[in-house]
């Protein structure tokens, strides 16, 4: 079942972890993943591995949270 085609997700923390997971999920299930974090090795692993986005920011960082979106 594709319940996300067509749908964006935004998965913060996405290189590494539950984040991790959650992006290759939501991929499988048929989501534009894009992955924020600041890792930017992992990150653009990650984001090749999905098809998706890789976008190096710091959610703890509100000026970086709002350049990202």
């Amino acid at each position: 079942m594709q319940r996300f085609s067509e749908k964006v997700v935004i998965v913060t923390g996405g290189s590494s972890g539950l984040g991790r997971a959650s992006a290759v999920r939501f991929a499988q299930e048929g989501a534009h993943v894009v992955i924020g974090g600041v890792d930017t090795s992992d990150g653009t692993e990650i984001a090749e591995e999905v098809n998706g986005l890789f976008v190096q920011t710091d959610v703890g960082d509100p000026a970086a949270s709002d350049a990202a979106s």
